[in-house]
Formats: structure tokens, sequence, C-alpha cells
């Protein structure tokens, strides 16, 4: 809910989803412009997650962080 990267399927009483309601929400997610506003929301994730993950990235600065201060305390 919170990255609003998908559309929540409608359930009938029984827990079933119909098979018109599964075919609603896959026209939405290929053609409608709600399903173009999560492929963009998904390519920016994408590109924050490279980002992040480069050499010089904050995932790559905080692991070596916290490798030194490992390091400080003898436990590695």
């Amino acid at each position: 809910d919170g990255l609003k990267v998908a559309i929540r399927l409608k359930f009938e009483d029984d827990d079933i989803v119909e098979k018109d309601e599964i075919a609603k929400v896959i026209k939405c997610l290929m053609e409608g412009e709600e399903g173009k506003e999560i492929r963009d929301r998904m390519q920016s994730l994408k590109d924050s997650a490279k980002k992040a993950l480069k050499d010089d990235g904050s995932s790559i600065k905080i692991l070596s962080q916290l490798a030194t201060q490992l390091e400080n305390f003898g436990g590695i």
C-alpha cells in the first residue's frame, strides 16, 4: 500500500476473485493511467536501488561503516 505499486483485487464473499475482476485489473495495469503511474513508480524505485548499490552508493557506504565499527570492536 505504501509504495503504491499494485492494484488490489476485489474478492467475493467466498474469498474468490471473479475472472472479470482479474481481467479488469490486468487491463488497467496494461493500458490504463493507473498502470502507467505504477510502471513509472517502479522505474523510479529501480533507479534508486541501482544508485544505492553503486560503489559510492548509500548501501555500500553504510556497510563499509558497519564493517569499520565491527573492526574497531574486534568483531572481525
